[in-house]
């Protein structure tokens, strides 16, 4: 099936190139002054001569070497690194304003959610007062120091002076935290502004301007971190074995045709799940450009590398009493026909098990051209 598909591409590619003509003209090919385009030298090397048809429909070209990847192919799917994130309310209260809404993308700091609570206000009204006894007690810290060092007052008096001092600052700073940890607005009197933890996009809101949120346990709403993303594959326990960190992969998506995501293999799981026996892997991808949405599928390549390989195009190979072969320039313009060994790909490039070494010139367009035996 190999051997008719080659005859048939080269075929096709005599149509396309016009070379069909010259062939029937071989080896018979000639200027007008009557000499040959084409012909033989004492050693049986096909020689052609410059400047004459055959010379200019002739391509030859180097002979190249490159690492040959094997690889094997998996389905697979795009999932976030990190779960969602989701914005709960740290108190009850009446919801303000929701000036964000599902898919809308968001910066780190951007306002989420205001709400209007009672327990803020309170926090509020507390750190105040609080604060108002931090400076009553440090005021009577000093007069009492300043009484001693006019000669009056009791030591005793300036110890408890002290201790007033510091249990009012304690409470003053536990006072303030409660309303740093409710995200309250000071100066709005028990308004609560929940802001953007990351930069992220919203997944979904869960309620409304004019809404009573009671339950502290329920996402006001939800947002992901979608940058970075991953794409995670399983693969068969039977392909298990060229896999490991840092190992190349190439990632197709179907809803991208043509887009090929390069990355590397950075987390293995430890066992083969069970039911699938299959491994799983995971690859980190930058989505900056957004294209990436979590449950896309994907087609997943592990390359796996090997020693290098010399390469031909297709384009160069020719049938010769059923052996495969090729044209060498050994000289300029002096070709003797070469039997190869190659591996077919159903690619452009075919590799070449046995017959040429890389640097050296073969013909790569209008091989047929010479090819009268």
């Amino acid at each position: 099936m190999f051997l008719l598909s080659l005859f048939r591409r080269l075929r096709v590619r005599c149509l396309r190139e016009g070379l069909l003509p010259a062939l029937v003209l071989l080896p018979c090919v000639a200027h007008a002054d009557g000499v040959r385009s084409v012909h033989r030298n004492e050693r049986g090397q096909i020689v052609v001569e410059a400047g004459s048809p055959v010379d200019h429909r002739l391509k030859v070209e180097k002979v190249i070497s490159s690492p040959w990847t094997r690889g094997v192919t998996v389905p697979g799917q795009i999932e976030t690194i990190t779960s969602r994130s989701g914005i709960l309310a740290p108190a009850a209260g009446r919801v303000l304003d929701v000036p964000v809404s599902p898919g809308d993308p968001v910066k780190k700091g951007q306002l989420l959610v205001r709400l209007l609570s009672g327990d803020a206000a309170q926090a509020i009204s507390d750190e105040r007062k609080a604060h108002s006894a931090a400076v009553l007690a440090d005021q009577a810290l000093l007069r009492i120091q300043g009484v001693l060092r006019a000669g009056g007052g009791a030591q005793k008096d300036l110890d408890a002076a002290r201790d007033t001092a510091r249990q009012a600052e304690v409470e003053e700073l536990r006072a303030k935290a409660r309303v740093v940890s409710l995200s309250a607005d000071p100066v709005s009197g028990g308004e609560i502004r929940l802001l953007s933890p990351m930069d992220g996009v919203i997944g979904a809101v869960n309620v409304a301007s004019g809404m009573n949120v009671t339950d502290p346990s329920q996402p006001l709403v939800t947002m992901q971190d979608l940058q970075t993303v991953r794409a995670v594959a399983d693969v068969p326990e039977d392909y298990i074995r060229g896999v490991e960190m840092g190992q190349a992969v190439k990632i197709r998506l179907p809803a991208w045709p043509g887009v090929v995501r390069s990355g590397a293999i950075d987390g293995i799981e430890p066992e083969l799940m069970p039911d699938t026996r299959a491994l799983r892997v995971h690859v980190k991808l930058d989505n900056s450009d957004g294209r990436l949405r979590p449950g896309m599928f994907t087609t997943m390549t592990i390359q796996e590398p090997r020693p290098a390989v010399v390469e031909v195009p297709q384009s160069a190979l020719l049938m010769n009493n059923d052996l495969m072969t090729v044209f060498v320039e050994v000289e300029p313009l002096v070709f003797e026909r070469r039997p190869v060994k190659v591996v077919y790909d159903d690619d452009v490039l075919v590799r070449v098990a046995e017959g040429l070494t890389a640097g050296e010139r073969v013909v790569t367009r209008g091989a047929v051209l010479l090819n009268d035996d």
